[in-house]
């Protein structure tokens, strides 16, 4: 009877805290998240803003009515989680500045273990993504920061161990291109590796590991000039397509970054053979053909797969003008303007351009699209 007595009193105090606070309600909060992960899985189905918003309106009702209870964190989380997609569809930085809000007003919330560390991975990427978007170093800093410790708390038995070490590994690569710092790219590795041997030794192998291994390994055999690095890298950005379906979120990331893996291994080869074989090229400038028939006009990826396509191309014509005869005294000429030599350079030299002046394309990419279109165009005109 003492124990009904002290459960119904329980229940008057929280009727009570509810009617003067109506935005305290945990219940209604589960039930508002439940369907933001309904419309989360809808909207990847059908690609409809509309249901994106509504998710992200969903999750925002969640998180406001469970502050200081039990679920708050795991609500933030996906909070975050949704407004970094709108980000991805619209790349408004309202959305990442939401994110990044709400994940640093609920760092004090009570809760630990696995539901913080998902929610600081979660805070973590929305502050590299700002970062890319904007370029403050203080942004990948606390991205860094934030990943390292959410690496910490997620165990290697949850199954978000995998995510959660591919995305600390994604802050450590965008460290490492701003310092340069080979100890950085080293851990970035590391990261993802342990991603990728996680899923492995699970049965089942993730595109999107796969797809950022092959694109770190690249960085590091071009540092050191590692062929075993390159050749790994090629290996496994054949296996993320060996998983992953035409038409799915990341699939043309992966043709990309073999097609760059490819890229980089004729370069190596190029250095130590008189003769190299064109097969990598020629594979890399199909496969970054076909990269970019997968993306959106206006979809900031695209911007990514230019400078690899741009790369491939000025290898190749580059390539070809060394081998060709040059000028004779009977009046014979080089390379001219309707040859496939000059050909690729003027498709590289477009796709540099391109890149560097898209509207949505992350800082680091036009720069180094910008840095690349200049030298094309230097090489073109000798």
């Amino acid at each position: 009877m003492v124990a009904g007595f002290a459960g119904v009193a329980r229940h008057q105090l929280t009727s009570a805290e509810q009617r003067a606070n109506p935005d305290d309600n945990p219940l209604a909060a589960n039930e508002h998240a439940a369907a933001g992960e309904d419309r989360l899985r809808s909207y990847a189905v059908s690609d409809d803003l509309a249901v994106l918003d509504s998710a992200v309106d969903d999750f925002r009702t969640a998180a406001r009515q469970s502050v200081g209870h039990a679920n708050h964190l795991v609500h933030v989380t996906g909070l975050i989680r949704a407004a970094r997609m709108r980000y991805a569809r619209l790349g408004r930085l309202q959305d990442l500045d939401e994110a990044i809000e709400a994940g640093e007003r609920a760092i004090p919330a009570r809760g630990a273990g696995q539901a913080r560390g998902r929610m600081l991975c979660q805070l973590s990427t929305a502050l590299r993504l700002r970062y890319d978007h904007l370029g403050a170093a203080d942004d990948l800093a606390r991205a860094v920061t934030t990943g390292h410790e959410a690496v910490r708390l997620v165990p290697s038995r949850s199954p978000h161990f995998p995510g959660t070490c591919g995305q600390f590994g994604a802050a450590l690569h965008s460290e490492f291109l701003r310092t340069d710092d080979m100890d950085v790219l080293e851990q970035a590795v590391a990261q993802v590796s342990a991603a990728v041997d996680w899923s492995d030794g699970r049965g089942y192998r993730r595109a999107a590991d796969r797809a950022a291994l092959c694109y770190l390994l690249v960085q590091r055999g071009k540092r050191t000039g590692s062929l075993v690095d390159i050749d790994r890298a090629v290996r496994t950005g054949r296996e993320a397509l060996e998983t992953i379906a035409p038409g799915e979120a990341l699939y043309g990331t992966c043709l990309s970054n073999l097609g760059l893996a490819l890229r980089t291994r004729h370069g190596l080869r190029a250095g130590t053979e008189r003769e190299p074989a064109t097969d990598d090229l020629d594979e890399a400038i199909s496969l970054s053909e076909r990269a970019l028939s997968t993306a959106p006009t206006d979809a900031p990826e695209r911007a990514v797969y230019q400078v690899v396509a741009a790369l491939a191309l000025r290898d190749r014509g580059q390539y070809d003008t060394a081998r060709a005869p040059g000028p004779t005294a009977g009046g014979g000429a080089g390379p001219t303007a309707g040859d496939g030599r000059t050909g690729r350079l003027d498709l590289a030299l477009d796709a540099a351009r391109a890149a560097a002046t898209h509207p949505r394309a992350d800082v680091p990419t036009r720069m180094r699209a910008g840095l690349l279109w200049s030298d094309i165009a230097a090489s073109r005109a000798r």
